[in-house]
């Protein structure tokens, strides 16, 4: 009984949990079915898809498993079809020696590899390649000596790495004068400049601005150098640029006129002509003459006072030119037919001059020597070469004989002989004018329709020292005739310009015959233009002194084109616009730099005359000032020789009364 009171106890839990476990399944199962009354039809046939999709899958893989089985037993099986006894299998020893070696290289190369890849790769601080800073210098590479340059020096840092302590120095060539740059230097040499630190990408430019001299031909260099310190390094690195600048052209032309024969002894003349080029300024420069068998008697203007072989020039401004007039003799050299003479333009880049000049352009001059025993020259205006003249003008002709030699000359005959324009059988020159102390033989005749020759010639009839002329002695022949101007004659009849005189001298040394001929003075003949001055004072009715100035310019010959004067004007003036007539051109009253200047394009030959006039009011009078006006520029052009005219007019002097001893003492008491 007790034992089946435990059944029944036992079977009654056993449907108490039953009762809950159903309970439970029924609660759950409700709740699906909620669920399931949310799904659409469309899920449903989703998710039965899916299904049919993991049967089939698994179905491919069982198949898979029979094939790579069949496979397997296909390579493993014996020849009788039967499996081998894996359990006979019998494994072979390793050499351990063999595999901790190839352990041990593996291992090496594992480590070199990830210890490379962390240097390269993953710490990219640590490389440094130079090349990564940037450095360069560009401008001209091609100047003319004294020219303004400028030169622009790039820097920048393409490093990861910060560079510390960065700073740019340039050492310039030695014809380079510094005048400004873009960014202010650290030093008062002017030639370095510190940065600071550049971080990755940093950068930036200096421009340097200055002037270069040099020889000509000559190549100069700068060179810049960066100097830095990378972050990640202690020492200093330094980075170098380079750029070649090359003179290549000098700022001036010059031209030389001289002898091409010249006797030994014999004075002889040069003409140096030197003209900066447009838009140049040359100042601290100089001409030279080489030392040689040339020595130099005189010269206008003067020689250095130390060198006899320099002539200083203070400035030269865009297309300014300077004449110098050296007079000088060769010596006698044995054996030698020729002789060169060399000329150079030299300057310096500062105005002390304390180092050796730059050779901007350098002309050597070869000269014939005539070995002969007689010494002739021949002399106009003061002039041994060709010259420019215009009508109206006198020539003042001087001839020079010299005997040189140890034997006496006999029967010496001179002649000079002139070869003018001439019309209608009618010379440019006017021989009713001539005045000549020894009155030598004239002769003349026509060598073509526009030229006309005309021969002067002394002999031992006019001087009698020509008669035997001795050693050492020496014979001037002094004379003057003038040209024929506008009021003589009709200028523009003459169709030529160019005139000449040569000197012939016949003698007989010992008992032969001989003839030499003089340098050929060519003779340009340029329009004969002239410019007056005038100038009326009166007192206006404050009682202050009144200028009223006129300009006038006269020309008959040839036509004149880019007719330019100038003037600067002086003192306490006030201008006076009522009195200005401008016949011609541009004119114009500089008020702040005091100054006038008048431009005319043209002054044909059927205009003759042309008068400015302009006024000035003297606001205020100074007992030291002598000038109201400067000297007046003029500048024209031939348009038939195609020569420049230069010509300074007369200043404007100031007049003041003065005033008695007495006077003045009157009025101080």
């Amino acid at each position: 009984m007790p034992l089946k009171k435990k059944k029944q106890a036992s079977k009654k839990e056993t449907n108490k949990d039953f009762e809950t476990e159903s309970h439970d399944f029924v609660k759950k199962d409700l709740e699906l079915e909620e669920e399931e009354e949310n799904i659409k039809p469309k899920k449903t046939k989703t998710i039965k898809k899916e299904l049919e999709r993991v049967q089939s899958e698994k179905e491919r893989l069982a198949k898979e498993e029979i094939k790579i089985k069949k496979e397997l037993q296909d390579i493993y099986q014996n020849d009788d079809g039967s499996m081998p006894d894996m359990s006979d299998f019998k494994k072979r020893k390793k050499n351990r020696l063999l595999s901790a070696f190839f352990f041990l290289l593996f291992s090496c190369i594992f480590l070199g590899t990830v210890a490379w890849v962390g240097f390269f790769m993953f710490q990219p601080n640590l490389q440094f390649v130079e090349d990564d800073v940037v450095l360069s210098i560009s401008g001209d590479e091609a100047v003319m000596a004294g020219q303004e340059v400028q030169y622009r020096i790039r820097y920048r840092n393409l490093q990861n790495t910060p560079l510390g302590q960065a700073n740019i120095q340039i050492r310039y060539p030695e014809g380079f004068v510094f005048v400004n740059s873009s960014e202010l230097a650290s030093n008062d040499k002017n030639d370095e400049w510190a940065l600071g630190s550049l971080g990755q990408g940093d950068g930036d430019y200096i421009d340097i601005f200055g002037r270069l001299y040099g020889d000509e031909g000559k190549e100069q260099s700068f060179r810049v150098f960066l100097n830095y310190k990378p972050g990640n390094f202690s020492s200093d690195f330094q980075k170098v640029a380079t750029l070649n600048t090359k003179i290549t052209d000098s700022p001036v032309e010059m031209q030389i006129q001289g002898p091409e024969e010249v006797v030994p002894g014999g004075e002889v003349e040069f003409f140096v002509q030197i003209q900066a080029k447009k838009d140049i300024n040359i100042e601290n420069s100089a001409l030279i003459l080489e030392p040689g068998i040339f020595s130099v008697k005189s010269s206008e203007p003067a020689t250095k006072e130390d060198d006899l072989f320099q002539w200083p020039i203070t400035v030269l401004a865009d297309g300014e030119e300077q004449v110098f007039k050296i007079t000088g003799s060769f010596s006698p050299v044995n054996g030698e037919e020729e002789a060169d003479i060399v000329f150079k333009f030299v300057g310096w880049k500062d105005a002390e001059r304390q180092t050796e000049p730059f050779v901007y352009f350098t002309s050597p001059v070869k000269v014939k020597l005539l070995k002969t025993d007689l010494s002739v020259n021949l002399g106009i205006n003061g002039s041994l070469t060709d010259l420019t003249v215009q009508p109206g003008e006198v020539l003042n002709t001087s001839i020079v004989l010299k005997n040189p030699g140890t034997v006496a000359l006999k029967n010496v005959s001179v002649s000079l002989v002139y070869e003018t324009p001439s019309f209608n059988k009618l010379s440019m020159l006017d021989w009713q004018k001539i005045e000549d102390g020894n009155d030598g033989s004239i002769y003349g005749e026509q060598v073509s329709e526009d030229i006309r020759r005309a021969i002067i010639t002394w002999d031992s009839r006019h001087i009698k020292q020509l008669n035997n002329l001795q050693p050492g002695d020496e014979v001037i022949i002094d004379h003057s005739i003038p040209f024929k101007n506008s009021e003589d004659i009709d200028l523009t009849r003459f169709k030529t310009f160019m005139a000449n005189a040569v000197l012939e001298v016949k003698y007989k040394s010992v008992s032969e015959q001989k003839i030499l001929s003089s340098n050929k003075i060519n003779m340009t003949v340029n329009s004969d233009f002239s410019f007056e001055v005038r100038d009326a004072v009166s007192e206006n009715s404050k009682g202050k002194e009144q200028h009223k100035i006129n300009w006038i310019l006269s020309n008959s010959f040839h036509e004149l084109e880019n007719i330019e004067l100038s003037v600067d004007l002086y003192g306490n003036i006030a201008w006076q616009e009522e009195l200005l007539s401008v016949p011609a051109g541009d004119f114009n009253y500089n008020k702040e730099e005091n100054s006038i200047t008048w431009k005319i394009d043209k002054m044909p030959v059927s205009v003759d005359v042309l008068a400015l006039q302009f006024g000035l009011l003297l606001n205020e009078k100074n007992p030291t000032q002598t000038n109201l006006t400067s000297k007046v520029k003029i500048k024209a052009h031939d348009t038939v020789t195609g020569l420049d005219i230069i010509k300074a007019g007369e200043p404007i002097l100031l007049k003041f009364e003065e005033v008695e001893e007495g006077e003045e003492g009157e009025e101080g008491e």
